[in-house]
C-alpha cells in the first residue's frame, strides 16, 4: 500500500515503477529544466523517475554527508587526495575487453565521489537563521532540506524534490501514547522548517505534502489501538497554497450510519490520489494535457474529481479541461461473453475511447468516469446471454455552435463509434479494444432533466427493468415481470401481497408497533430505552462508556489500571529531577521541575530514577528510590547507536543532546523507542539487552528490596529473542514487583496485552503449545477474503486470528464476507 500511494499509477501500463513526483521531474527535465531528486535518510518510489533520463536519486543522511576517509584502509596516513587519484586511475581505464557496464560504473563512482565532496562542503558552510530549532528525527532531516533549498542557485537547480519518512505509526495497540510521542516530533520539525522558510522569504517557492498510505479505523479495538482502514487524508501547505479548507468529502457523521462507513470507521474514499497531485503538478510547471497524462496516467478516468491549481493555490489560474461547461449522464450497454463486471483497466479504456471520439468527431475536450455498473443475465432463450449496463458521467467544454452536444446526444452515431472502438472493429490499430465484448448496444446521453408533466401509461410492461428508476410520479398500471434489484427509497402506498425474498439491509429508524416473534440476528445500533424482559445470554463485547452507579456483586479479579476517581497516570517521558520543595528526599518525573533545572539539564535532569537519586540523594538512597510510584516507568529508554548492542537501552548513559530533547529520543517503554529509531530491525531491537534483568526461580533479591519470583505466572519475554509469553519463573524483577501490570494467569491474556502484533505466534508459545482456535471466521484485509480461526493453515483455515481480528469473528464465511467485503462479495466467497 505504501508503494502504491507513492506511485499513483494503478495499472503501470508503461512497464516502469516510477513515482508521481519522479514523473513530474521527467517532464520538467524534457522542458530543459535542471531538476534534482533527493532522499533524506533514504529514498522512496515517489521520487524515482524513468531510468532512461539518466537521473538518479541522491540519498543524504539526516546527520549530513558521508565522505570518503582512510578509516577503512590498512594505511592510517591521512592521504585522501592520493587515494582519489588512485581510484580515478583504476576506474577510468576501459578497453574492448571491458564489461558492458565498465564505463558506467567508473563514471558513476567518480561522479559520486565528486558530488559527495561538493555537497559536504556546501552543507557545512551553510548557516540557517534558526539553527538550534531543528530537533528530533523529522527536524534533523528538514534541517538538511532547508540548507539544500537555500543553496539551489549555487547548485544550479530549477526544480527540487525532497523525500523523507517517519515510521512507527502502526498503532494496533495503545495508539494514544504512540501518537502523543510521534506527533510531537512531527510538529516540532514542521514548525522549525516553516519558520526557517518564512524568515528566508522562501515559503512561496515550496509545496509541502504530508501523507500516509491509508486511513485507520475511527473506533478503537479492544487493545486501545486503531486498525487498518481505507480512505484517509493528506495535508498540504506552502506560501502559495490556498489553505484553511478541506478539499474532498468530510464524513457526514462518525458512526456506522455514515453512508461511506463500511464498519468500524473504515471510510470509502470519495476522491482518488490523483486529485491532489493534479493541482500540485500544475503548480510545479506541468499543464500540458499529454504531460499530465504521463505524470498521472489515470487522471482521464477520474472524471472531474480532480483539483486544479485554481482549486489549491492562491495564484493558480489553470482548471481541469472538460470540467468547465456541461455534464451529462450516459447509459452504456454491452453484450459480453461471460457474466462479469468491467475491470478497472477496461473502464479506463472505455472512457479513453469516449474522450477520443468526442475530440475527433466534435473537436471538444471531455472527461469521463464509470460511476456504476451491473450485470444482467437473460434466461428467456435456450442459451443464456449476458450484458453489462453501466452509468457513465461525461463532462465536456462545448463549442459555441454546440457541435459537442450535437454529437454526444446523437445516440446512433456515438453508439456505433464506441462499438467499433471497443470490439476491435476499427480501422488500423484498436488501442481501446476490450476483450470478450460481443457488441456495444447503447451509449446514450440521458439529457432529460425532469419527468414528463403528462406521462402516458405503457400497455405492455418491459420484461427487463431499467437500471435507473423512473422519475415519474405516476406508477405503471402493469407491474414489471422482473422486479427491480434496487428497492425504492420510498415505501409503496400499496404494499405487496407477497413479501420480498430479500429483507431490507437498513432497519427502520422507527420501532415496530408489533414486535417480531423472531429477534434479528443483528442487534440494533440504538439500544432500547426499556429493558428487555429476556436479557441476553451473551454480554456485549464492548463495555459501556459510562460505568454503572452501582458496584458489581461479583467484582473483577483483576483491578482496573485506571480507577474511576483517581486515574493512574500513564508512564511519562518527563525526565527525573531532584524534588527540593519537600523533605521527601526523592526524585520525580511529573514535569514539575523549575525552569532553572531545564536550563541546565546536564546537572539536574536524568532518564533513570536511580541516577538522579545517586547524584543528589546518595546519603539517603533507599528512601529516594522508594518515592517513585511502582506503576510508572522508573527508567526511561533511549536509542543507542554507539555501542555493540545497536538497540534501545535504559542504563542512564544517553548523550546530553538526547536529554535536552526528550520528545525525540527518550521513551517510557522499549517498544516505542524501537519503533521510532530501529523500525528496520524492530525484532532485533526488542530482543536486545536493555538494562539488567535479575532471574527469579524460587526467589531472589536486589538493592531495591526482596522479590518472590513469578512462579507459574505468564510474562512477556523480549530479551531471549522469542517474543512470546512464558511461565518459567524467570520474569525480571521490575515485573515481579509490579505483578498486577506485568504478570498474567493464562497465556492468551498475556499475548493479547503484549504481542498483539504477532498474536497467533504468541498463542502457540512460539510453537511449543497447541492452539485449537474458535472455528469462527475473521477478515483478512491483505487477501480481501475471510479465513477460519483454527490451528493449522489450510484451504479455509488461515491460522489463529490476530488480536485485532478476534474482536470481529463471524459464525459463517458468508456473513464475514458480507460485513467486510460487500463490494467484492463473490470473490470473497471463493
Amino acid at each position: 500500500m505504501e508503494r502504491e500511494a507513492q506511485l499513483v499509477d494503478a495499472f503501470q501500463e508503461d512497464g516502469w515503477s516510477t513515482g508521481v513526483v519522479g514523473r513530474m521531474l521527467d517532464k520538467l527535465q524534457e522542458q530543459g529544466m535542471s531538476v534534482s531528486a533527493n532522499g533524506i535518510g533514504g529514498k522512496g518510489p515517489i521520487i524515482e523517475g524513468n531510468p532512461a533520463t539518466g537521473r538518479t536519486v541522491d540519498v543524504i543522511p539526516q546527520w549530513g554527508i558521508n565522505t570518503l576517509t582512510r578509516q577503512s584502509l590498512t594505511s592510517q596516513s591521512n592521504d585522501v587526495d592520493g587515494i582519489l587519484d588512485i581510484m580515478s586511475y583504476i576506474n577510468e581505464e576501459t578497453d574492448v575487453a571491458s564489461g558492458i557496464f565498465a564505463n558506467y560504473w567508473a563514471q558513476n563512482l567518480i561522479d559520486t565521489l565528486n558530488k559527495t565532496d561538493y555537497l559536504s562542503e556546501l552543507l557545512s558552510s551553510t548557516s540557517l537563521l534558526n539553527e538550534g530549532s531543528f530537533t528530533g528525527s523529522v527536524g534533523n532531516k528538514l534541517e538538511v532540506v532547508s540548507k539544500m533549498i537555500l543553496k539551489h542557485d549555487e547548485r544550479e537547480v530549477n526544480r527540487d524534490a525532497f523525500y523523507l519518512k517517519m515510521g512507527g505509526h502502526d498503532g494496533h495497540a495503545v495508539s494514544n501514547g504512540n501518537l502523543e510521542g510521534n506527533l510531537a516530533v512531527v510538529e516540532e520539525g514542521l514548525r522549525a522548517f516553516y519558520k526557517e522558510m518564512s524568515d528566508q522569504n522562501m515559503l512561496t517557492n515550496i509545496t509541502f505534502v504530508v501523507l500516509s498510505e491509508f486511513g485507520r479505523t475511527i473506533t478503537p479495538n479492544s487493545g486501545l489501538g486503531s486498525d487498518h482502514a481505507w480512505g484517509g487524508n493528506a495535508f498540504v501547505f506552502g506560501g502559495e497554497v490556498d489553505g484553511g479548507k478541506v478539499l474532498g468529502k468530510y464524513p457526514e457523521r462518525l458512526d456506522d450510519q455514515d453512508p461511506v462507513n463500511i464498519g468500524r470507521g473504515r471510510l470509502i474514499p470519495s476522491i482518488p490520489w490523483e486529485s491532489m497531485w493534479y493541482g500540485i503538478s500544475n503548480w510545479f510547471g506541468i499543464t500540458n494535457s499529454s504531460e499530465l497524462e504521463y505524470v498521472l496516467p489515470n487522471n482521464g478516468n477520474m472524471g472531474c474529481t480532480l483539483f486544479a491549481e485554481n482549486d489549491m493555490y492562491l495564484t493558480g489560474n489553470t482548471t481541469v479541461p472538460g470540467c468547465n461547461d456541461r455534464a451529462v449522464g450516459m447509459k452504456l450497454g454491452m453484450f459480453i461473453t461471460e457474466p462479469r463486471y468491467l475491470t478497472g483497466l477496461e473502464q479506463k479504456r472505455i472512457c479513453k475511447a469516449a474522450v477520443a471520439k468526442v475530440a475527433q468527431r466534435a473537436n471538444v475536450t471531455s472527461r469521463c468516469i464509470v460511476v456504476d455498473q451491473q450485470v444482467i443475465v437473460y434466461l428467456q432463450t435456450a442459451d443464456a446471454t449476458f450484458s453489462v449496463e453501466a452509468e457513465v458521467a461525461l463532462d465536456y467544454d462545448d463549442t459555441e455552435d454546440s457541435t459537442g452536444a450535437g454529437y454526444i446526444e446523437d445516440a446512433d452515431s456515438f453508439t456505433a463509434d464506441m462499438n467499433s472502438e471497443l470490439t476491435g472493429d476499427c480501422t488500423g490499430t484498436c488501442p481501446f479494444q476490450v476483450a470478450n465484448i460481443a457488441s456495444v448496444t447503447s451509449f446514450v446521453a440521458q439529457v432529460t432533466e425532469a419527468p414528463s408533466t403528462s406521462p402516458s401509461e405503457s400497455s405492455a410492461p418491459s420484461g427487463i427493468p431499467s437500471i435507473q428508476p423512473s422519475t415519474s410520479q405516476l406508477p405503471s398500471n402493469a407491474p414489471s415481470a422482473m422486479p427491480s434489484e434496487n428497492p425504492s427509497s420510498q415505501p409503496s402506498s400499496q404494499p405487496s401481497e407477497f413479501p420480498s425474498l430479500h429483507p431490507s439491509e437498513s432497519p427502520s429508524s422507527q420501532p415496530s408497533s408489533s414486535p417480531s416473534e423472531h429477534p434479528s440476528s443483528q442487534p440494533s445500533f440504538m439500544p432500547s430505552e426499556q429493558p428487555s424482559s429476556m436479557p441476553s445470554e451473551s454480554p456485549s463485547s464492548e463495555p459501556s462508556e459510562s460505568p454503572s452507579s452501582q458496584p458489581s456483586s461479583n467484582p473483577s479479579a483483576t483491578p482496573s489500571c485506571t480507577p474511576s476517581i483517581a486515574p493512574t497516570p500513564s508512564p511519562s517521558i518527563n525526565l527525573f529531577y531532584p524534588d527540593q520543595t519537600t523533605d521527601s528526599a526523592g526524585c520525580l518525573n511529573d514535569g514539575g521541575q523549575p525552569a532553572w533545572m531545564d536550563a541546565n539539564p546536564a546537572n539536574w535532569l536524568f532518564t533513570t530514577q536511580e541516577k538522579c537519586c545517586k547524584t543528589h540523594f546518595g546519603w539517603n538512597l533507599p528512601t529516594c528510590l522508594g518515592t517513585h510510584r511502582q506503576e510508572c516507568a522508573s527508567t526511561l529508554w533511549y536509542p543507542d547507536w554507539e555501542g555493540s548492542n545497536k538497540g534501545c537501552l535504559r542504563d542512564g548513559n544517553e548523550p546530553l543532546y538526547m536529554v535536552t530533547n526528550p520528545a525525540g529520543f527518550i521513551f517510557s517503554d522499549k517498544r516505542s523507542c524501537c519503533e521510532e529509531h530501529f523500525s528496520w530491525g524492530f525484532n532485533v531491537c526488542m530482543g536486545g539487552i536493555g538494562g539488567t534483568n535479575i532471574s527469579h526461580g524460587s526467589g531472589s533479591s536486589n538493592a531495591a528490596g526482596s522479590v518472590s519470583g513469578s512462579g507459574d505466572k505468564y510474562y512477556a519475554d523480549w530479551t531471549s529473542g522469542d517474543d512470546t509469553c512464558k511461565n518459567d519463573g524467570n520474569a525480571p524483577d521490575y515485573m515481579v514487583n509490579a505483578d498486577a501490570v506485568w504478570l498474567y494467569d493464562d497465556l492468551n491474556s498475556c499475548c493479547e496485552q503484549f504481542f498483539s502484533y504477532k498474536l497467533a505466534y504468541c498463542k502457540t508459545g512460539g510453537g511449543t503449545v497447541s492452539y485449537t482456535g474458535t472455528d469462527k471466521w475473521y477478515a483478512s484485509w491483505d487477501d480481501a477474503t475471510c479465513f477460519k480461526d483454527c490451528a493449522v493453515e489450510g484451504t479455509d483455515c488461515g491460522g489463529p486470528a490476530d488480536y485485532y481480528q478476534t474482536n470481529n469473528l463471524f459464525d459463517s464465511k458468508a456473513k464475514c464476507c458480507k460485513t467486510n467485503f460487500n463490494y467484492d462479495y463473490k470473490n470473497c466467497l471463493k
